[in-house]
């Protein structure tokens, strides 16, 4: 069993994502029946709480703990390793301070299939592997040429 314990289909993760950039930018979050404000600063709290928000406004409350998990933990890998990304055709790594970075779908495809194959106990134990997402990425780049 996948560690993503509710369906997450691809187009939704991809949806999901196109829309950081502006999830990011929340300056105000609802928590139960309270609005509260937490500003422009950005961290990994804040954002995830943001991403949190986002989803809750999209799903069940159930549903939307699991997915905002599922999602905070791909983007923090693609994050964490985008040096490692940065070929060319897989993603372009923007200047420090602010500076945009870009992903290729084929890599969001890459992670999302490596994370969805994974189980708890990996996931746990030693989480996805980067050779593994490159490798599928670099096969479905072959594959549009």
């Amino acid at each position: 069993m996948s560690f993503c314990a509710v369906p997450y289909p691809y187009k939704e993760f991809a949806a999901h994502f196109s829309a950081l950039e502006i999830v990011r930018q929340y300056e105000y979050i609802n928590r139960g029946d309270n609005i509260i404000h937490i500003g422009k600063d950005s961290s990994v709290e804040l954002d995830t709480q943001r991403v949190h928000d986002y989803m809750l406004q999209h799903n069940p409350k159930e549903i939307a703990f699991e997915k905002a998990a599922v999602f905070c933990k791909m983007v923090s890998f693609i994050s964490r390793h985008l040096s490692e990304f940065d070929r060319g055709t897989l993603a372009v790594r923007g200047k420090a301070n602010g500076g945009m970075s870009l992903v290729s779908e084929k890599l969001l495809r890459a992670v999302y299939h490596v994370f969805m194959e994974l189980s708890d106990e990996e996931m746990n134990s030693h989480g996805p592997s980067v050779e593994k997402v490159i490798q599928l990425a670099e096969t479905i780049y072959k594959d549009e040429k």
